[in-house]
């Protein structure tokens, strides 16, 4: 919904991201009513794919297999518009998750870091890591602040997975349209 629902009409793709794997036939059919497609228009569904969870900095690429999540609280420090998907996922691993929560694209500074520290420090567990987004970690990465730190600070990756492994299909829908439209670029030569 990064455009307004009125754009739908120029697109020759429409995808319906952070759809349930199980999505059903029958869900499918009502969305596509409701969408009101052109006969042109191609619908195809995405979903949230979590990678493993990866320490912010280290020599590790990320937590072992057989690391124990059980017994441990989170706090889950997100700077995304809506963090309730990755919430949900981490809910079904950890035993506590205490929700920091800044605006979506916040750039962070050393207050904030100092908030963070001070946050962590008041939860009372004694297995406790702090987890926050891949798009977080990138700015906290660029932090002085947190390079000298030693929070326990780690993201969880995500990819985007297409239903019904549409995946190929998309890619030669685009490479097909590219082709098709493809400005012939000539240079003329005056002599």
């Amino acid at each position: 919904m990064r455009e307004s629902a009125a754009e739908i009409n120029r697109a020759n793709i429409v995808v319906v991201t952070k759809s349930p794997i199980g999505l059903k036939p029958i869900e499918r059919r009502i969305i596509y009513k409701n969408l009101n497609l052109y006969p042109y228009q191609t619908l195809l569904f995405s979903s949230l794919k979590y990678g493993k969870l990866t320490p912010l900095w280290g020599n590790s690429d990320s937590i072992p297999d057989d690391f124990n999540t059980e017994g441990y609280t989170v706090l889950l420090l997100t700077g995304i518009a809506n963090p309730a998907l990755l919430r949900k996922h981490l809910e079904n691993n950890y035993s506590e998750i205490i929700d920091l929560r800044y605006p979506d694209h916040h750039k962070y500074n050393d207050k904030d870091i100092a908030k963070i520290e001070t946050v962590f420090e008041k939860i009372e567990a004694i297995n406790k890591i702090i987890i926050t987004t891949e798009k977080d970690a990138v700015r906290l990465k660029d932090l002085q602040c947190m390079k000298d730190s030693t929070l326990p600070v780690f993201y969880i990756p995500i990819e985007i997975i297409f239903l019904d492994n549409m995946s190929e299909e998309i890619d030669r829908k685009i490479i097909s349209y590219v082709r098709a439209n493809r400005v012939q670029n000539t240079l003329n030569h005056t002599t």
